[in-house]
């Protein structure tokens, strides 16, 4: 079966535009906005159907693969990269050529209640913030690949924030003694890391 083109009716048009904003809802305010409004009105403006349009068109088109130099890319939806059972606290990437820190953080009350936030680590940073994951989602944001090393090994990337500042990422305590400077983590919060995370 053929994908029905521009000039399939208005109404079945509309349809399969309004099919794929509700598909679109988790990683799209704005597709998110349009459904709101359709199902509160019962229809979208001119402009806004021509909108949705051009998303469904966008979305069906092939993209190229770019050439640009390799470093931090404007947000994307990342599927499938869940960040829910990641402990809060400072990461850098396990083993990485990178210092990139970044900070987990998660309230535990208010309306942000269960939310994950990704922002910048470094103690002299710009405090960018890079993404977010809203409860029972996946994350959406930035620096994809440097956060799928930190879920893969959390308690290495813990201990690569602890040797590049000398502070532990989760008590943020510095690190002295040197079994504590040399593993990245002090002891008590690597018992509690191993015991979060199941090493």
């Amino acid at each position: 079966m053929t994908a029905p083109t521009a000039t399939a009716t208005p109404t079945l048009r509309r349809g399969l535009i309004l099919a794929f904003l509700r598909g679109a809802v988790r990683r799209s305010s704005f597709a998110a906005s349009l459904v709101t409004q359709y199902a509160e009105k019962g229809d979208l403006s001119p402009d806004q159907w021509a909108a949705a349009e051009r998303m469904l068109e966008e979305a069906r088109t092939p993209k190229e693969p770019t050439t640009s130099a390799p470093g931090p890319s404007a947000p994307v939806y990342v599927p499938g990269l869940d960040l829910s059972s990641l402990p809060v606290g400072m990461y850098a990437v396990p083993n990485g050529t990178t210092r990139l820190k970044v900070q987990i953080d998660r309230p535990d009350e208010g309306k942000w209640l269960g939310w994950t936030f990704v922002k910048d680590g470094a103690i002299y940073g710009e405090g960018r913030k890079y993404g977010n994951q809203r409860p029972g989602g996946t994350y959406r944001g930035e620096i994809e690949d440097e956060l799928r090393a930190i879920v893969a090994d959390p308690i290495a990337a813990m201990a690569e924030y602890g040797r590049l500042t000398s502070t532990c990422g989760l008590c943020h305590r510095p690190l002295e003694k040197k079994e504590s400077v040399d593993r990245g983590i002090g002891p008590w919060c690597y018992r509690k890391m191993r015991e979060a995370v199941g090493g």
